[in-house]
C-alpha cells in the first residue's frame, strides 16, 4: 500500500514539476552556401565552427564525431564551438584520405577554460601509422596549426583530439585546405560556386579580394561604378549559387558579413523551382564588418538558388565587401554538381524560361520599336512638309500665282510640322531644336546669297 502510494505521490510531482522543465534537444542545421568566405581552397574540415550542434553533418569531405559536445558559451567565430572535457574524444574522418604533401593549412583555434591542461591531437593514416601534436595551456582562443606534425609522404584519413588531464578546451575554426583544389580567384557567368547572371551583367569590377576579410584570408569585392543595367539605380554584379531542392520551410536563416564606404542596399533574393522568387532587402551603410540576417524564405516552396544584388539609390561609387555567407536549413545539403545552361540561378531541370532568349526577344521588340517611331516621325515631320512643298509648286504652274520657291514651302511645312508634333508629344524636343537651327542657318545663307 505505502508503495502505491509512493508511485502516486512521484507521478503527481512530475504532472506538477514537467511544465516547468524544458527538455533540451540538439537541432541539426546544414550549410548550403559552398565556400560562403571565399578562400581559394576549400576547407575540408566540414561544419569546422560546429555550427549544425550534431555529430556526422557532413556531406563531401568529411564528418566530426565523438564524446565532446557542442555549446554556445564563448565561440570564437559563429554561434557554437567544440567542448572537449577530460576523457572526452573529438574526431574527424575524412571521406577521401588525401596526402600530406597536398595539406597547405591545418590548423584551429582553442582555449582552456580550466586548468593548465594539455591537449593531444593525433594524425592517422591509411598504413595505420600514428603522428601527434601536443597543444599546451591558452588563456584565450589561440591559432593553433599542426600542419609540421603531418607526414608528407602520407595519406591522411582522420584526427582526433583527446583532453588528456582534467580540465576543458573549446575549439573553433578548424582549417584543413588541399592545394590541389580548384582557387576561385574571380566571379562570371561560368565561375563556380560562385557565379553571376550573364544576362543581367554591366559590372566588371567584382573580384574575390585579400585586402579585406571577415573570416579567413579573402572576401567578395564590388566597386560599384556609374554602370547603368536600364533601371533608375547604378547597380552591382548580381551574385549567385544553385543548388538542388531546398525545403523552404526547413529554412533556419540566410546571414552575411557586410562593409561599406558609403550607403547602399542590399538584396537578398530566394529563386524557387516554380520560377518565382522572393527578397529581403537591408539598407546598409557600415564602415567595418556588420552582421545581417535576412528573412526570405516563402513557405511552401522549393528552393533552388540565391541570390545577392547590391544597388546605389544616388550614389555612384561605393565600394562592397561580403564574407562569411551563410544559409542554414534542417535538411542535409544536397552535393549533386548543379547544370544551369543559362546562368539565371535555376537549374536546368526546373527551368522552362531561357533568360537568353528573352533578352533576344526583348532587343528584336526594342528594333521593332525604334522603326515604327522613325516611320511616325517621318509621317508627322516630312510628309506633311512635302506635301506643303508640293502644292506651292503646283499653284506656280498657274499664270497669276506668285511664284513661291518650293523650297520656302518645303521650310515652311517642316516647321509647322516639327512644332505640331513636339506640341503632340510624336517628336522630341531635340529634333524641334535641330530642326530650327537647321532652318536658321538655311535662310541666313540664302539671303547671303
Amino acid at each position: 500500500m505505502k508503495k502505491a502510494l509512493i508511485l502516486i505521490l512521484g507521478l503527481i510531482c512530475i504532472m506538477l514539476i514537467s511544465p516547468f522543465v524544458r527538455l533540451s534537444k540538439a537541432t541539426a542545421y546544414y550549410e548550403w552556401v559552398l565556400n560562403g568566405s571565399f578562400e581559394g581552397y576549400i576547407n575540408y574540415f566540414e561544419d569546422y565552427s560546429a555550427e549544425s550542434n550534431i555529430f556526422n553533418s557532413g556531406v563531401q569531405y568529411g564528418n566530426f564525431s565523438g564524446t565532446a559536445t557542442f555549446s554556445l558559451a564563448d565561440p570564437y567565430i559563429g554561434l557554437r564551438h567544440f567542448y572537449v572535457q577530460s576523457g572526452q574524444t573529438l574526431w574527424y574522418n575524412l571521406t577521401e584520405p588525401i596526402i600530406g604533401a597536398d595539406i597547405i593549412n591545418c590548423s584551429f583555434y582553442d582555449y582552456n577554460v580550466a586548468g593548465a591542461n594539455d591537449k593531444t591531437i593525433s594524425i592517422y593514416y591509411t598504413d595505420y601509422t600514428v603522428d601527434t601534436y601536443t597543444d599546451t595551456y591558452h588563456a584565450s582562443y589561440t591559432y593553433v596549426s599542426i600542419l609540421g606534425s603531418i607526414n608528407d609522404a602520407k595519406y591522411v584519413t582522420a584526427f582526433k583530439i583527446i583532453q588528456t588531464v582534467s580540465g576543458g578546451s573549446y575549439f573553433d575554426n578548424f582549417i584543413l585546405y588541399d592545394i590541389d583544389d580548384d582557387a576561385q580567384d574571380y566571379v562570371t557567368f561560368n565561375t563556380k560556386p560562385w557565379y553571376e547572371p550573364r544576362v543581367w551583367s554591366v559590372d566588371t569590377f567584382q573580384v574575390i579580394s585579400t585586402a579585406q576579410a571577415y573570416y579567413g584570408n579573402r572576401s567578395y569585392h564590388d566597386f560599384i561604378a556609374t554602370g547603368n543595367e536600364g533601371y533608375d539605380y547604378q547597380g552591382g554584379v548580381p551574385l549567385t549559387q544553385s543548388f538542388y531542392g531546398l525545403d523552404s520551410d526547413l529554412v533556419h536563416d540566410f546571414r552575411l558579413y557586410a562593409m561599406t564606404d558609403n550607403e547602399i542596399d542590399l538584396t537578398v533574393m530566394f529563386l524557387y523551382s516554380d520560377e518565382t522568387y522572393s527578397a529581403d532587402t537591408k539598407y546598409i551603410n557600415a564602415s567595418s564588418w556588420t552582421l545581417y540576417v535576412f528573412d526570405v524564405a516563402v513557405p511552401d516552396k522549393t528552393v533552388v538558388g540565391f541570390r545577392i544584388i547590391p544597388y546605389s539609390l544616388g550614389t555612384y561609387t561605393v565600394n562592397l565587401w561580403l564574407d562569411g555567407i551563410s544559409l542554414t536549413a534542417t535538411q542535409i545539403f544536397d552535393a549533386t554538381e548543379v547544370t544551369d545552361s543559362d546562368h539565371d540561378g535555376i537549374p536546368d531541370e526546373y527551368d522552362t524560361f531561357d533568360d537568353e532568349e528573352w533578352i533576344d526577344e526583348e532587343e528584336e521588340e526594342e528594333q521593332v520599336t525604334n522603326l515604327v517611331d522613325w516611320i511616325v516621325m517621318f509621317c508627322v515631320i516630312f510628309l506633311p512638309a512635302l506635301l506643303f512643298s508640293g502644292g506651292i509648286y503646283e499653284n506656280n504652274q498657274q499664270p497669276d500665282s506668285m511664284h513661291i520657291s518650293p523650297i520656302f514651302g518645303l521650310v515652311a511645312g517642316l516647321i509647322l510640322s516639327v512644332g505640331l508634333g513636339f506640341y503632340t508629344g510624336l517628336v522630341p524636343l531635340w529634333i524641334l531644336v535641330l530642326m530650327i537651327v537647321s532652318v536658321t542657318i538655311l535662310i541666313v545663307g540664302m539671303f547671303k546669297h
